[in-house]
């Protein structure tokens, strides 16, 4: 197995324990719907970069068909709007739950070109 896959499944594994909420010990890893969906971040159509996603495939499936470990909304079924407030979102650090450690560190790596390339790839 790839190690750029490991890494992402040990960091969420460690999360979902470390930050599960205290109250009633469930982890809500999809807790997109009271994100700031601002405008501050446009898509950009015109953005015709390719972006190493190897990073996300193993939780997203190759085309982002899967839910992430089983319990995220599917990417592939978001608009473009939507993947990328919330990848930069993710990014800026913005987003509560228990997904923001490994998101965050995971988009980091991205640029905003990047977050905007998925998004018109992969986005309704």
């Amino acid at each position: 197995m790839k190690l750029t896959i490991i890494i992402p499944l040990l960091l969420t594994l460690f999360s979902l324990n470390s930050f599960a909420d205290e109250n009633n010990n469930s982890a809500d890893i999809n807790n997109t719907k009271d994100m700031n969906l601002s405008n501050d971040y446009n898509i950009t159509e015109n953005i015709d970069i390719e972006v190493n996603t190897d990073n996300c495939v193993g939780c997203h499936g190759l085309n982002f068909e899967k839910p992430a470990m089983g319990m995220s909304n599917i990417v592939s079924e978001m608009t473009k709007e939507y993947i990328e407030a919330t990848l930069f979102n993710y990014k800026y650090n913005s987003v509560e739950g228990d997904m923001n450690p490994l998101m965050s560190w995971q988009t980091a790596q991205l640029s905003d070109d990047e977050i905007r390339a998925i998004a018109k790839k992969f986005g309704k």
